[in-house]
């Protein structure tokens, strides 16, 4: 598939800029774990619980999510600051970056993507990601040494964390493609419309180089500082 230069510079602009790490982690069975591997797409069919937080990797495995796209929800209710809760909204779209297996532990990066850049994302590998995957791993070899934050250990922070990203109750990938009338409960509907509401709201409100003060400096993710010629090739590499 083709793809032309102001659609990629659209889906990368749309991705990269501002992005942010959060954290999630589960305990899962080796079966599923076993699932995840660099280079998949995901579609996540529920809403998404992150944290901004960091701390050591408190169970089996963590997902550490790259996205601009998630919504404190801290302004709406103030309880739920003492997990740095975001959420990311329902059918959200997924890149495996990178899957570390090591100690006992299991890190998998996700980089949250444009619903419409699934096929160039699937596709095509962009320097950019490289950055995230280097910041990915740093932040991996950190946390190592680091306890797990008390806060995120509580039953009632683990039980809204417990679901592998991107697989349903059968232990299953969910499809890519999904038909929006089979998830009609008027509720949800209600929910995903209000957090994509505000999630236009932080895109136009955002601080230069996507900077918001709730968020640690250590989970930006920022592109180096020396110039490389050509805007392509700073995406692609040398082959473009």
């Amino acid at each position: 598939m083709e793809f032309t230069n102001a659609f990629i510079e659209k889906m990368v602009n749309q991705t990269f800029p501002g992005l942010t790490l959060y954290y999630r982690d589960a305990d899962l069975e080796q079966p599923v774990a076993g699932m995840y591997q660099p280079g998949q797409i995901l579609r996540n069919g529920f809403f998404l619980d992150v944290t901004n937080m960091g701390g050591g990797i408190g169970q089996n495995t963590r997902f550490l999510v790259a996205s601009t796209k998630a919504i404190p929800l801290s302004a709406i209710n103030p309880e739920v600051k003492k997990w740095g809760l975001h959420v990311i909204n329902v059918n959200a779209f997924f890149k495996v970056l990178d899957v570390i297996r090591e100690g006992g532990k299991m890190q998998v990066l996700l980089l949250q993507i444009p619903e419409e850049g699934v096929e160039l994302f699937r596709s095509a590998q962009i320097n950019l990601e490289q950055q995230v995957i280097t910041k990915g791993r740093e932040r991996f070899y950190t946390c190592w040494d680091e306890p797990p934050l008390a806060e995120l250990q509580t039953p009632e922070w683990l039980d809204r964390t417990r679901y592998p990203v991107g697989i349903n109750a059968r232990g299953e990938f969910f499809g890519l493609v999904f038909d929006p009338s089979l998830s009609a409960h008027p509720m949800a509907k209600m929910l995903a419309g209000g957090l994509e509401k505000l999630v236009t709201l932080k895109e136009n409100q955002a601080s230069p180089a996507g900077e918001t003060p709730e968020q640690g400096q250590e989970n930006e993710v920022r592109p180096p500082e020396d110039k490389k010629p050509g805007f392509w090739k700073r995406l692609f590499g040398d082959r473009w």
